[in-house]
């Protein structure tokens, strides 16, 4: 989900075309707005196995890509529009869940890339696109800008994540998907232990500032960002 622009919900953040719009912050969770895509879930203790608080997976998420939404617009606003998303679990069926809601009302509304935080609170190390290949400038500035931060490309397709995926089916969105450490990721995955303390603050901090750095690329890229066919399978 945030891109200089309206933000109502989730965290979906996408790039609408030349929407020059100011982000806002949702007051209700059940209205969205508009373009480039970042999803983020953030998962209710529900039936499915979640039996803590969900603080890493995945309210961390949704946190990280708020905050970043609010840091790329640092320093004057973006000329693309940021969207944020959050979601709710999609462990209960993707199927009719947020992300496939999302595209059925939003689906007519131009978006341009799709990213989703759903991988707990550890620091992000790689990073992988799906896009154009008109559009591999846009993808070197963005490794440009990760690379202080030692974040690396990685080989292999991005595919943005389950909440983001119908959208991304529908528009042939790019993606970019910012990799994190996920050594102990599944130690706290849907267990008691999965609290606020177990957040590492300068762990969520990298991801911010990661993410803010994608953000910034791309929410002020001024020329046309390409559609992605499927892979074919």
């Amino acid at each position: 989900h945030l891109f200089g622009a309206s933000v109502k919900n989730r965290m979906v953040v996408g790039f609408l075309g030349d929407d020059f719009s100011l982000i806002r912050f949702p007051r209700r969770v059940q209205r969205y707005e508009n373009v480039r895509d970042v999803a983020q879930r953030l998962k209710p203790v529900h039936p499915v196995g979640n039996a803590g608080t969900g603080a890493v997976d995945d309210a961390s998420g949704c946190a990280i890509i708020s905050a970043a939404a609010l840091a790329a617009q640092q320093g004057g606003q973006p000329l693309r529009t940021i969207r944020v998303l959050w979601s709710g679990n999609e462990e209960t069926g993707i199927a009719g869940g947020g992300g496939d809601d999302y595209a059925r009302r939003h689906g007519s509304e131009p978006h341009a890339i799709a990213m989703e935080s759903d991988f707990g609170a550890d620091r992000v190390w790689q990073v992988k696109f799906s896009h154009a290949p008109q559009d591999k400038a846009l993808a070197d500035k963005v490794n440009a800008a990760l690379w202080p931060m030692g974040i690396v490309p990685h080989e292999g397709r991005a595919d943005g994540g389950a909440d983001v995926e119908a959208i991304i089916a529908q528009q042939k969105l790019a993606v970019i998907d910012l990799g994190q450490d996920g050594t102990h990721y599944f130690d706290l995955h849907h267990t008691p232990d999965d609290t606020l303390d177990k957040v590492d603050p300068a762990a969520l901090q990298q991801n911010v500032d990661a993410w803010a750095a994608v953000l910034k690329v791309i929410a002020n890229e001024a020329g046309p960002i390409g559609a992605v066919e499927a892979e074919a399978k």
